[in-house]
C-alpha cells in the first residue's frame, strides 16, 4: 500500500524534497497545487489532486481520525468538482474511497492508515522546509503538524 504526495511544481516526492533543498519556491507562492496518489495491488491509484495546504490537514488528521474509529468521512477539495467519501466497511477491514470522475477503489484499512500517517509526515517535513525559505508555508506546516499530532 502506497501513498505518496506530488507538487504540479516539482514532481514527486524525491523531486520536490529536492527543489526544496535548492530553496525553490511554488510558482504560485500563495498554493501548494498537487495530489494524494493512494495505490494498492488490485485496485486502481486514486488521485486527489488539489491545493495540498487546506487538503492535507484534514486528509490526515479528522479522515484519519475517522477511519480509525471505524465512521464513514467526507473529504471535500478546493477544486470544482470533487470530494471524496470514505466508507468503511462493515466489519472495519477495508474502506471504500469514491470520488469525482467516477474514481472508485477499496483498500485494507490497516494499511491504508499507515500508509495515510506515513505520507502526512513525509509531506510535513517538505512543507516546513519550504516555509525555511518562504515564510508564508509556516502556518500551513503548523495546522498539519497540529492534525497529524492529534490522531
Amino acid at each position: 500500500m502506497d501513498v505518496n504526495f506530488t507538487i504540479d511544481d516539482f514532481g514527486g516526492e524525491a523531486e520536490a524534497l529536492a527543489a526544496v533543498a535548492a530553496e525553490l519556491v511554488p510558482e504560485e507562492e500563495e498554493y501548494l497545487w498537487g495530489a494524494i496518489e493512494i495505490s494498492h495491488p488490485g485496485q486502481p491509484t486514486l488521485r486527489l489532486g488539489d491545493d495540498l495546504l487546506p487538503l492535507a490537514p484534514p486528509l490526515f488528521g479528522t479522515v484519519a481520525a475517522r477511519l480509525r474509529r471505524r465512521e464513514p468521512v467526507d473529504l471535500g477539495l478546493t477544486a470544482w468538482p470533487g470530494h471524496f467519501a470514505f466508507m468503511p466497511s462493515d466489519d472495519g477491514d477495508t474502506v471504500r474511497i469514491t470520488g469525482p470522475g467516477g474514481q472508485d477503489a477499496t483498500y485494507p484499512r490497516p494499511d491504508l492508515l499507515a500508509a495515510l500517517a506515513a505520507c502526512g509526515a513525509r509531506l510535513l517535513a517538505c512543507v516546513r522546509a519550504l516555509a525555511e525559505v518562504s515564510p508564508q508555508y509556516g502556518p500551513a506546516a503548523e495546522a498539519l503538524a497540529v492534525e497529524l499530532a492529534s490522531t
